[in-house]
């Protein structure tokens, strides 16, 4: 099946099991350039050796996304291999603080823990990479 993701950039956290690896296993398959990070390096790079072997192209990173300075250099390195960010799968634990707009709002500084849960990451992350996608369709419109 052609779902059209053939050469889209994908960015899939917590990607080295469970419903992140068969995610970024799925989207390789369908053709996409992964980057993809998770705590653990040997199952991370696991993955990773999976993904080539679908012949994807792949940046895998450990990060920890509960630390920003993790997840933000994560996302600069995803940015650097593949020069832009198409899709992002936000697959960390936990979620934001509530299902309203404002909730997206707060920011990471805002945000706390909600049953043992750290709900920052989630939020921080998905913010950056949508901010910067924005920013990134906003300078190509100023090239023209």
């Amino acid at each position: 099946m052609d779902l059209g993701l053939a050469g889209k950039v994908v960015v899939i956290t917590g990607a080295s099991r469970g419903i992140g690896r068969a995610a970024a296993l799925g989207f390789a398959a369908e053709g996409a350039k992964l980057a993809i990070c998770a705590r653990g390096a040997a199952a991370l790079e696991a993955t990773a050796k999976e993904i080539r072997a679908l012949g994807a192209s792949v940046h895998a990173q450990t990060a920890d996304v509960g630390k920003p300075a993790e997840l933000d250099a994560f996302l600069e390195a995803a940015r650097a291999a593949f020069g832009r960010i198409d899709v992002l799968v936000n697959n960390s634990s936990g979620f934001g603080i509530s299902d309203d707009e404002a909730g997206w709002k707060v920011g990471a500084d805002g945000i706390r823990e909600k049953d043992g849960v750290k709900l920052a990451p989630k939020v921080y992350f998905t913010q950056v990479a949508y901010f910067g996608r924005v920013s990134e369709a906003i300078q190509g419109y100023m090239r023209k």
